[in-house]
């Protein structure tokens, strides 16, 4: 006779999935509408035949904003309505009595799976399919779309859907609660994420150079599907290539679920876990995975070694008594903390190991004579102006108009050729390439040198990363931390070759040739316009030569800008449009080369305080206190207190107005002046400005005046 449990050769029961239709139907059609409101009716309400609907598509847009539902479709199409068809449609394993029932009808194990598996496809990709159909005969009907894109995105996001809907079912197949079954099914879609992440996390601290956060990191996250849905839906690359991998993922887990619910023994259902097998490996999975989450919890808090090495100790205990309870199904599991101390054992000496470089890791550097080129990707010390910021890009606009254009539009790429801009194409080119020159390659080696000798390199900061290419045709990746406001010597020797400057200074790039005009924004308070091209070229030969000669140390000291150019220049459009964009240049105060450039200019006194708008000036002995806030209010001169020194002289203000800094270095603070400067601006209005001088730059002349 055979068994009821027998299988059979026809891997589904049309009986038992007709039931299950009619018992999830409502969830298919709640899915089915949902997908109508966020596609095809809008697409219907934003079609501009559609006249006179103009306020009903307001209405939609805004109800579906205050619904927080901007672009719902990729979280809950992916990873929220599969997993719940897979949940329900599993839930009679965690029920003894429905178990019974279902393991009493005439079909073998294998019919039963394959029916849910066959029900939780139709339910999730007969709502998918007939929203492609739909979203496609609109796309015909308006004829501005190719249908095609309709069938594309069913195709990822169906694959994507059964791939987590199989995924579920395999951990539905070796758990008995579905509780525990939902909460897993997202812990372990992100595990692969978290685990690689939160290791890099931590061994950035740890591991002396590791280069946390880049390529080298992220390529092993590629193995998870979240991450490669992510990265396709990102850069929209890799489309063929990851479905191809989430249908491995497809029949692999439902593979997998076939064996598990072979091997499972009935008297398990109500059972964590099914299979006593799987204890151990769930167990340690789960307190390494607390111990990684909580260490990067605590390395974020205090950023210390200790405190990193005490998140995760704490991470791992609490995450092993959790997973032990659920494997025990009890919360009396004193004796099973003999494994939580060999885990520990294990645990301390890998990462002591790790921490004093047993491998030789952090000290592996190559000679230069291996080294083809070396890429620095700086996340670089541009906060406070220390080494990068030459300038950047400014706000893309229609000149007629004043209307700025749409987010992320790259006139680059739309320069007109001959025009004064073009030569930014070279620089945009330039910027992403390696350096190669001997000298830059000989400052970023000594600044890795420095940088993997030191004792402790535990830094807040910005991160360097450096890629050395090989000669043999290798790699070799390093990362380190820089703290902001810190002068880093090796830095200046990058900083001062011809190869940095040109880099990551569009000014260089620039001609005067086209250029339509430029705009000093004046620390005074009133901007400047300059137009025709040899005015234009002066200023800009100035501070191109300024940019060439300046130094590291002068640079750091000042601190930031003293103020900025912006440099406009024409482009057209893809539709043939000429529109304008424009460059924001900085101009440090020790600038001499420019300061010079604006007075043959004849703009010198309309810029920057000089003998001549200058109407008082006072310096402050105590750094950083504004008196008087009132009195300035209304432009008066305080005319006393403590430390107070008047300079009135125009020849000692002629000295010491070109010291003048529009901001201070932060750990250099005890060192400088606060001077008041009431001034004219370029229309001729007087206000009250505050500047900064460096003490060990006060001119000597002004020496006994100020420090009387």
């Amino acid at each position: 006779m055979k068994s009821k449990t027998s299988y059979s050769k026809k891997l589904w029961s049309g009986r038992l999935v007709r039931h299950n239709l009619r018992l999830y139907g409502l969830l298919s059609l709640l899915f089915t509408i949902f997908l109508w409101l966020v596609h095809p009716v809008r697409m219907l309400l934003d079609h501009e035949r559609m006249l006179g609907m103009q306020e009903v598509g307001a209405l939609y847009t805004e109800g579906m904003r205050i619904l927080s539902f901007p672009n719902p479709v990729d979280g809950l199409l992916a990873f929220v309505v599969p997993v719940v068809m897979g949940l329900v449609l599993l839930r009679y394993l965690q029920e003894p009595s429905a178990t019974a029932v279902y393991h009493s009808f005439p079909l073998g194990r294998s019919q039963i799976l394959g029916s849910q598996i066959l029900s939780g496809a139709v339910l999730f990709l007969g709502p998918l399919l007939l929203n492609a159909l739909v979203m496609g005969g609109l796309v015909l009907w308006e004829g501005n779309g190719a249908w095609t894109e309709a069938i594309r995105w069913f195709a990822g996001y169906g694959t994507t859907g059964m791939m987590v809907f199989g995924f579920a079912l395999m951990l539905g197949m070796a758990l008995g609660s579905t509780l525990v079954q939902g909460v897993l099914v997202y812990v372990f879609l992100f595990l692969p994420v978290g685990l690689v992440l939160g290791v890099a996390n931590i061994l950035e601290l740890l591991l002396h150079g590791y280069p946390y956060g880049e390529s080298d990191v992220m390529k092993w996250t590629r193995i998870s599907p979240v991450m490669a849905l992510e990265n396709m839906a990102r850069d929209g690359n890799g489309w063929d290539r990851t479905m191809v991998q989430f249908l491995a993922y497809i029949l692999l887990f439902f593979g997998m679920a076939f064996l598990l619910y072979r091997k499972r023994k009935l008297e398990r259902n109500t059972d964590y876990l099914c299979f006593d097998s799987f204890k151990t490996g769930f167990v340690f999975l789960m307190t390494f995975l607390g111990m990684t989450l909580a260490g990067v919890y605590f390395k974020e808090m205090m950023y210390t070694r200790t405190s990193t090495h005490v998140g995760m100790a704490v991470g791992a205990v609490l995450a092993y008594a959790a997973s032990q309870m659920i494997a025990q199904k009890s919360v009396f599991i004193h004796r099973t903390w003999k494994g939580m101390a060999v885990y520990g054992l294990a645990m301390t000496l890998t990462l002591t190991a790790i921490s004093l470089d047993v491998g030789g890791y952090s000290r592996r550097i190559p000679n230069l004579g291996q080294v083809r080129s070396i890429q620095l990707t700086q996340q670089l010390l541009d906060t406070e102006g220390q080494l990068r910021s030459y300038g950047n890009w400014g706000s893309h606009y229609d000149p007629e108009t004043g209307m700025p254009l749409p987010e992320g539009f790259n006139p680059i790429l739309a320069i007109q050729e001959g025009n004064g801009a073009a030569g930014l194409k070279t620089y945009i080119a330039q910027e992403q390439e390696a350096y190669v020159t001997p000298e830059a390659l000989q400052a970023i080696w000594e600044l890795h040198f420095s940088r993997m000798s030191e004792a402790d390199p535990v830094e807040r900061g910005s991160r360097v990363v450096l890629e050395y290419r090989l000669e043999n045709g290798g790699t070799l990746r390093r990362g380190y931390s820089f703290e902001y406001d810190a002068k880093v010597p090796e830095l200046g020797r990058l900083f001062e070759t011809l190869e940095y400057k040109r880099k990551n200074n569009p000014v260089l790039f620039l001609a005067s040739q086209g250029l339509s005009k430029a705009v000093v924004n004046s620390p005074l308070g009133e901007p400047i316009g300059i137009r025709g091209q040899e005015a234009i070229g002066v200023l800009l030969d100035g501070i191109r030569e300024d940019v060439l000669e300046e130094t590291y140390e002068s640079r750091w000291e000042e601190g930031g800008p003293f103020y900025f150019v912006d440099f406009y220049y024409p482009y057209t459009d893809l539709q043939g449009k000429t529109l304008e964009s424009y460059v924001n240049v900085p101009v440090y105060s020790g600038y001499g080369r420019t300061r010079e450039a604006l007075d043959a200019l004849g703009l010198l006194d309309r810029v920057v305080p000089t003998p001549g708008n200058v109407r008082s000036l006072a310096v402050l002995d105590r750094m950083g206190e504004d008196p008087y806030l009132e009195k300035m209010r209304s432009m008066e001169m305080p005319e006393a207190y403590e430390g107070l020194r008047k300079v009135e002289d125009k020849e000692k203000l002629a000295l010491l107005l070109p010291q003048l800094q529009s901001n201070y270095r932060y750990t250099l603070a005890g060192d400088y002046y606060q001077v008041q400067v009431k001034a004219l601006n370029a229309v001729g209005e007087e206000g009250l400005r505050t500047f900064y001088l460096r003490k060990e730059k006060l001119p000597r002349e002004l020496l006994a005046e100020v420090n009387d």
